[in-house]
């Protein structure tokens, strides 16, 4: 008699583990998670400066390579862009000018530098501090400044 009834008592299971699985698995879907993150869609400009000196005060003058990348809450990346120069100008570098989309409390834009001879120099910018941060150029732009300082 147990055994007729068997697939009877494993649908019933089924049907009452269904709800339990799909909220599981909901709550771990990525999506779900940008979701409840979401905030005001801003699109500001971001002007990024590197400011590096030697020890003794001198500005560095020498190779330097930029990369800055948009970093979406679900984990993709877009919006790759590079640059280098051969010869920084009074240890102050600005490169190329770009702007993204931000509108998640996760979303981030990750500026790296690097210059030979010396470990990898970067920075996240998460949107509520580029929101906070934003000035307005003369052009009606929104803009995000900032200047990386370093010395070796």
């Amino acid at each position: 008699m147990l055994l007729k009834r068997f697939p009877q008592f494993v649908a019933v299971g089924l049907i009452l583990l269904c709800p339990l699985l799909i909220q599981c698995t909901h709550e771990d879907d990525p999506q779900n998670t940008c979701d409840e993150s979401v905030q005001p869609q801003i699109e500001p400009m971001f002007r990024i400066y590197l400011h590096v000196n030697h020890q003794n005060g001198d500005p560095y003058t020498g190779f330097a390579k930029f990369t800055i990348e948009k970093h979406y809450c679900n984990g993709n990346i877009n919006g790759v862009f590079k640059d280098s120069i051969d010869n920084v100008i009074g240890g102050i570098w600005k490169p190329i000018t770009t702007q993204y989309i931000m509108a998640n409390d996760s979303d981030y834009v990750a500026a790296q530098f690097q210059i030979e001879g010396f470990p990898d120099l970067g920075y996240y910018y998460y949107y509520f501090e580029v929101s906070d941060r934003l000035v307005i150029d003369e052009f009606g732009q929104r803009i995000f400044e900032d200047t990386l300082k370093y010395t070796f």
